[in-house]
């Protein structure tokens, strides 16, 4: 089934602005509030907000009453003091004052409130069913029992609360454990979901949790630290996001070090902020159908946000450099990070080159797909491209006429052959700044962003068709076996069948710790002992076919494009199930695969394939639709399909984007709006919001305000 797709020149996210979401003020500085008190300029956030429209957030006033006081107001603009520092707690103690007395603040579509509080014995996690505070209940504070060991010494932050008003709190117990503990608002309990020393699917131990969210289902996903062993001084613990379905069954859904999906390279810090004096975690976060969306910093250097579930695939959405939808800038840094119930993505950012400096962006599912062709009139060495390799917004392409970079997301490109073994590159690949280009003549490798390469010595033959690096480990594919070396390639150990591999011709290397899977024209074969044994699969177990040319490994799941059709397998490789074009590809000879959260894209000989379904059925988009050739060597992701083709590259968008504010735009104006010619100064930094639907935002900004007395800080709404 072909798409009708339109052929426009766009980057890879669009910018066709919506009006969906109009902006005005909720409360200022200097409003009087519900209780006859005026807001100082400690507006605190993040704010909340839900489908009801109902925004609710913690600040400090002066007046007759004064102090730091939780509100709620409606989509209206009434207001009411939820909570004072003044009154007592539901324990019957008092609440500290301060303006962190209220903080990590979350509501849900029934209205219950869950928070962190500053109580007078602590830090405590408190939830108010319905939003009222009369019948709110301290779910945990220090000197209650532990859900795990021990009692509580300290708690150190709560989650958003979920649809059922169900919310995970961060405790240290006596003993010293962070424990992360799970409250059943139904049943009034705590349950321990996962604690220091726990022991992830990939040999580590947990060492610190950082914070967590919970699903509706109950399924947990936190940030942590770990180590092999927590017990090792020497060892530097590395972050992670974390997923629980059963309690204590801990699954890596991305660790530190791990290459990602799209073009950004691998994990170097997931990032997370800090709300008051405890450190929270602004993302992972959950929507109602138990999908997640976190953010890390790469080894490119830039940020990027991804989204997927626990055991799942992962896309990446979108990363710094990416043009900054509504603007002439580019994203440089993520601050705020939502997934709504539809999958789409909102997020605050700062933006690069443009009058803007920060804005708050929507991104979202679109039917229609945007093809834009790329040739040697952008300077492509040749319209022949064998494979790619997306690098944030850069784009390496190999061409039989050499390695052609973008540094532009596509729109312009400059291809070099100097000290190419061979101008006939088969396959590019880039790892901390090294580039490395497979040729018909030998390895090549340039630390200069490709102006120049010269030749890798030591591999069993100079015909190379694959390489793969991560870090100081390097692994080169020829038609004499599997080349592997741990010390950058200064030194190679060969492995051939006589290890186990189903050819020596070796076409498409995966490899993560421990763990190497080859695609060979006899094959897949696995090793889970660093290239010492291999164990290889074939036709006999399901693959589609022994000529495997594309390896791509997403957990415990692999995917191979093979010459008899589209072969997966979910427990590492032991057995297959196999698409074709009875399931709609183009062809059953298949050459490349790129995963994007749920969305499959497969190159095919006849048109790139995509399923939305885990491959039970495709969809193909051919020259009919737009793409450069029918005949497609490969595809990556990188915020959008990129398809090499014998006639050039396609580049593929099917996200819509838009900004909802820009600190460019002008602020409201009038009666509880802002003085004429008022500007944003910024927002974002201290939080944002979005209801489960993804129609209502709330953001913090402070506003350079032409009123007297000025209203120098805002709490906004968006919504219809």
């Amino acid at each position: 089934m072909g798409l009708g797709a339109v052929v426009a020149a766009t980057l890879l996210v669009s910018a066709g602005r919506t009006e969906a979401q109009t902006c005005r003020a909720v409360v200022r500085t200097n409003d009087v509030g519900p209780q006859g008190d005026v807001f100082t300029s400690q507006i605190s956030g993040p704010p909340a907000i839900n489908n009801l429209g109902e925004t609710v957030f913690a600040a400090r006033v002066y007046g007759p009453t004064g102090g730091t006081k939780m509100f709620r107001y409606d989509s209206a603009g009434s207001g009411e003091v939820v909570v004072s520092t003044s009154d007592p707690n539901p324990d019957g103690g008092g609440y500290s004052t301060g303006k962190s007395a209220f903080s990590m603040i979350s509501s849900n579509d029934s209205g219950d409130i869950g928070f962190l509080a500053k109580l007078d014995v602590g830090y405590a996690a408190v939830l108010f069913p319905g939003g009222d505070a009369s019948a709110g209940i301290v779910v945990a504070q220090p000197g209650d029992s532990s859900c795990g060991v021990g009692t509580i010494k300290s708690v150190e932050g709560v989650s958003p609360v979920n649809a059922s008003g169900d919310l995970a709190y961060l405790a240290q117990n006596s003993d010293g454990k962070i424990e992360l503990c799970v409250y059943d608002k139904g049943t009034g309990t705590s349950s321990l979901g996962a604690s220091n020393s726990d022991a992830t699917d990939t040999g580590r131990e947990i060492c610190i949790i950082r914070t967590a969210a919970v699903s509706d289902t109950g399924a947990l996903v936190f940030v942590a630290g770990s180590k092999l062993a927590c017990n090792d001084p020497f060892e530097e613990a590395a972050t992670g996001v974390y997923g629980v379905v059963t309690p204590g069954s801990v699954e890596a859904v991305a660790e530190e070090g791990d290459f990602g999906p799209g073009g950004s390279g691998s994990y170097r810090k997931l990032l997370y902020k800090s709300s008051g004096k405890k450190s929270f975690i602004i993302w992972p976060k959950f929507n109602s159908n138990d999908d997640l969306v976190f953010a890390a910093k790469m080894s490119n250097g830039n940020q990027a946000i991804f989204k997927g579930s626990i055991g799942g695939a992962l896309q990446e959405v979108i990363a710094g450099g990416a043009a900054a939808p509504n603007t002439a800038g580019t994203l440089k840094k993520f601050q705020w990070v939502f997934l709504d119930d539809s999958d789409g993505v909102g997020f605050t950012a700062s933006i690069r080159k443009d009058a803007a400096r920060a804005g708050l962006f929507q991104l979202s599912a679109s039917s229609s797909v945007t093809v834009d062709n790329k040739t040697t009139a952008e300077g492509l060495g040749s319209n022949n491209v064998a494979g790619l390799f997306a690098n944030g917004t850069t784009l390496y392409a190999a061409t039989d006429a050499g390695v052609s970079i973008s540094t532009d997301g596509g729109a312009t490109f400059t291809n070099t052959d100097s000290g190419l073994p061979s101008t006939n590159v088969r396959q590019v690949f880039v790892d901390s700044g090294a580039i490395y280009a497979a040729t018909d003549g030998g390895l090549a490798l340039s630390t200069d962003d490709g102006a120049t390469y010269s030749a890798v010595a030591g591999l069993a033959s100079t015909n190379v068709l694959s390489v793969f690096a991560v870090g100081s480990k390097l692994y080169v594919g020829t038609d004499a076996g599997l080349d592997i070396s741990t010390d950058g390639g200064t030194t190679f150990t060969n492995v051939t069948t006589g290890e186990g591999l189903g050819s020596n011709t070796v076409q498409a290397i995966s490899a993560r710790k421990n763990t190497i899977v080859v695609g060979t024209t006899g094959g897949v074969s696995r090793s889970t002992d660093s290239g010492a044994t291999f164990t290889t699969t074939t036709t006999a177990d399901g693959l589609g076919g022994d000529d495997v040319r594309a390896i791509l490994v997403v957990s415990s799941t692999i995917y191979a494009a093979t010459d008899g059709g589209f072969s997966t397998s979910t427990d590492s490789g032991a057995s297959w199930s196999n698409q074709t074009t009875a399931e709609g590809l183009g062809s059953d000879s298949t050459r490349g695969v790129a995963v994007a959260g749920a969305t499959l894209y497969v190159a095919t000989d006849a048109g790139l394939g995509f399923s939305t379904d885990g491959g039970a059925s495709f969809s193909n988009v051919t020259a009919a639709d737009g793409l450069a050739s029918n005949t497609v060597t490969g595809v990556v992701f990188a915020s959008g399909a990129i398809a090499s083709t014998d006639a050039g590259i396609s580049f593929l968008s099917g996200l819509s984007g838009s900004s909802i504010l820009l600190t460019s735009d002008a602020p409201p104006t009038g009666d509880g709006n802002f003085g004429p010619d008022s500007k944003y100064r910024k927002f974002g930094k201290t939080g944002a919001a979005a209801s489960s639907d993804g129609t209502q935002t709330a953001v913090m900004a402070q506003v350079k305000d032409t009123f007297a007395p000025p209203k120098k800080s805002a709490i906004l709404r968006c919504g219809p």
